[in-house]
């Protein structure tokens, strides 16, 4: 899934919280843009949250696009996680 600026994604932890905190936007973030590392030349991830206190984070590209760790959440997995780290939640038009 390729993301572009503007985009809402989540993370898949989003899956895991109560309703109260999803109503807080809990794990949703905006994609501010994407940068290069400046050493390696890998392509990162600039995002924000949507939850207090709004920071912002890198991330490299290959890690939020890696499938969810399913050993580590396998009685979740069948039923509510997503496949991949984060997916779009909605889409800048």
């Amino acid at each position: 899934m390729k993301f572009k600026e503007g985009d809402i994604i989540k993370h898949y932890k989003r899956d895991l919280v109560n309703e109260k905190e999803q109503d807080k936007n809990m794990y949703l973030y905006k994609v501010i843009a994407f940068a290069m590392h400046t050493e390696t030349e890998e392509e990162m991830l600039v995002y924000q949250a949507l939850y207090h206190p709004f920071k912002c984070y890198v991330r490299p590209m290959d890690m939020v696009t890696a499938d969810v760790p399913k050993d580590r959440f396998a009685k979740e997995w069948h039923t509510r996680l997503q496949e991949k780290v984060f997916e779009l939640y909605f889409k800048e038009q």
